[in-house]
């Protein structure tokens, strides 16, 4: 009977451990040359940790583990396809996948791709390119890969699928202006129920008419603000629980596969 509990806190243990990644040098052609390589797998290595459920190995990690030459092998016939050699790759690094990417130059244009792999089965967990005229097109790129890339790998090595937090921006900003307005609208009714009881006992003493009816008037504008506050409090109330429990059908888009110059 305990079995399907050790299972499913198994799976949920799982789920909250981070995805190791192993990112080595990328390929390029020979107009690109290695600094910019160079810099393309830092940048990309350091948004990966910025998004956070991921721990990235780097080329000079991968290359203390396995020496920069067997790294060069292992990539020459990994960006093959050829498993063995993805194999070998995971098991010296203990990472679950490998993010490959080339750069090239055509005439005026650069082209990158990415591809994210099983480092197990060798299968394609994510992919994408791009083209671009301009070099910070390509970082463009590859700060928009990172955020499909995760949602890729929990998805198909954890099963899990990004949510969007619940109580978001979108959620505690209308009702805290709902509330806000809520509070100030029972103040002001409090305020005018007071000076209405003031009127019928005559607290203090009114001296004319005209001193009656200014404290009348001043009671009905308590009243009306508290009933534009109300109304304000409520439909900022609704909204927040439109988009807590609608907010993602309402706020889902189709997510740009790739940036273009």
């Amino acid at each position: 009977m305990l079995a399907p509990v050790f299972t499913a806190t198994a799976s949920l243990f799982l789920a909250a451990t981070d995805i190791h990644v192993a990112l080595p040098a990328f390929t390029g052609t020979g107009d690109v040359g290695a600094q910019k390589l160079t810099f393309f797998v830092e940048y990309l290595s350091e948004q990966l940790v910025k998004q956070g459920g991921i721990t990235v190995s780097t080329p000079s990690q991968i290359a203390a583990v396995l020496g920069m030459e067997r790294q060069r092998e292992l990539m020459g016939c990994g960006a093959d396809g050829a498993a063995s050699c993805l194999t070998e790759l995971a098991g010296a690094l203990g990472a679950e996948a490998m993010i490959i990417g080339t750069v090239a130059r055509i005439g005026d244009e650069f082209a990158l791709s990415l591809k994210a792999i099983d480092a197990k089965t060798g299968a394609v967990l994510s992919s994408g390119s791009t083209r671009a005229r301009q070099e910070e097109k390509l970082l463009d790129f590859l700060s928009v890969s990172v955020e499909l890339i995760r949602a890729d790998l929990r998805l198909k090595l954890r099963g899990t699928a990004e949510a969007r937090s619940k109580f978001g921006p979108l959620v505690w900003a209308p009702l805290g202006i709902g509330l806000g307005s809520g509070a100030g609208s029972a103040a002001l009714f409090l305020i005018a129920k007071g000076q209405e009881t003031r009127l019928r006992n005559n607290e203090p003493p009114f001296q004319t008419y005209g001193d009656v009816q200014a404290a009348s008037g001043q009671g009905r504008m308590l009243q009306t603000t508290g009933a534009i506050l109300s109304g304000i409090a409520a439909t900022a109330v609704a909204t927040a629980a439109v988009m807590y429990f609608f907010g993602d059908k309402l706020l889902d888009a189709p997510k740009p596969a790739q940036v273009t110059p």
